[in-house]
C-alpha cells in the first residue's frame, strides 16, 4: 500500500485508482517499486520548499501558486511517462526559485498587479504539458527567458548555475539594449528565422502566454488598436519561426484565430 500512496501523490490520484494502473508504469520487482517511491517522496520534498520560497517571494497571490501547482503536475506526469529524471525535474524547480528571486520586484500590469513570476512558470508549463518538451534545459530557460532583458542576472551567472546551453538560449531570447521598443519587435521578427529549435519553442510557448493573457484579461490602458497590433506582430513573429513544435504553433495559432473571430469590424466613417 505504501507504493501505491506514493504513486498517487505522484500521478494526482486516489491510492485506490493507482492501484489498477501501477504495474503498467513500474516494474514488479520490490527494489524498483521502493526506489521509485523513494524518488518521488524527494521530489515532493524540493516542491514543498520551492513552493514556500515561491510563496514568499510571490506574497502567496492564488494565482501565481496555482499556476506553480499546474506546472509541478505536468513535471510529474513526465516523470511517470520516463521523460525527464526526478533529478533533473528537481534542478527544473530550482529554477523556478531563481526566477522568482530575480523577478521579485516585478508585476503584471493587470488590475491585480499579480507578481510577474506567473508568466515565466506558464510558459514552461506550455513547454511540457502542450509541447510534451521536458528536456531540462529547455525548461529551464523557459523559467529565465526574461533575466537578461528584466533583472540584474547575467550570463555568466546562469551558466554557473545552469550550464552553458541554457545560458546560450537565454541569451539567444534577449533583445538587444539601448534600441527602440518599435526597432526590438523589428529585430524579433528578423531573428526569427535564425532561432535555434529549442528556442523557437520557449519563443512560441512564451507569445502563446502573452496573447492569452491579451485575450483574457488586457491590460486596463491598452485600447483596441495596440492589443490588434500586438497579435498581428506576434502572427509575424510566430510565422517566420523554424518548424520546431507542432501542437505549440498549432495553439498559437488557434488563439490568434480565436481572437480575431470574436472582434467587431471596425465602424464605417
Amino acid at each position: 500500500m505504501l507504493y501505491k500512496i506514493f504513486y498517487s501523490l505522484l500521478m494526482g490520484v486516489s491510492p485506490w485508482m493507482a492501484s489498477s494502473s501501477l504495474s503498467t508504469v513500474l516494474s514488479s520487482s520490490p527494489q524498483v517499486m521502493e526506489q521509485k517511491a523513494v524518488e518521488a517522496s524527494l521530489y515532493s520534498q524540493k516542491e514543498q520548499k520551492v513552493k514556500e520560497i515561491l510563496a514568499q517571494l510571490a506574497r502567496s497571490d492564488e494565482d501565481v501558486l496555482g499556476g506553480f501547482d499546474a506546472f509541478s503536475s505536468s513535471l510529474k506526469q513526465g516523470i511517470v511517462k520516463g521523460l525527464i529524471s526526478e533529478k533533473d525535474a528537481e534542478l527544473v524547480l530550482d529554477a523556478v526559485a531563481f526566477s522568482a528571486e530575480k523577478h521579485k520586484l516585478q508585476v503584471k500590469s493587470n488590475a491585480n498587479k499579480t507578481p510577474y513570476i506567473i508568466h515565466p512558470i506558464e510558459v514552461a508549463d506550455h513547454v511540457a504539458r502542450i509541447g510534451g518538451v521536458y528536456d531540462k534545459d529547455v525548461l529551464i530557460a523557459a523559467l529565465l527567458h526574461d533575466v537578461l532583458d528584466d533583472t540584474s542576472a547575467t550570463e555568466k551567472e546562469i551558466s554557473g548555475l545552469y550550464g552553458k546551453n541554457v545560458a546560450s538560449y537565454v541569451a539567444e531570447m534577449t533583445t538587444t539594449k539601448g534600441i527602440s521598443l518599435k526597432e526590438q519587435k523589428k529585430e524579433q521578427i528578423r531573428s526569427a528565422f535564425h532561432q535555434t529549435p529549442s528556442v523557437a519553442i520557449i519563443k512560441l510557448s512564451d507569445k502563446l502566454s502573452n496573447l492569452e493573457t491579451l485575450a483574457k484579461n488586457p491590460p486596463s490602458n491598452w485600447s483596441r488598436d495596440r492589443i490588434d497590433q500586438y497579435f498581428q506582430w506576434a502572427q509575424s513573429v510566430i510565422e517566420n519561426l523554424p518548424e520546431s513544435n507542432l501542437p505549440l504553433k498549432k495553439q498559437v495559432k488557434q488563439v490568434i484565430s480565436d481572437y480575431w473571430s470574436k472582434q467587431s469590424p471596425p465602424k464605417k466613417s
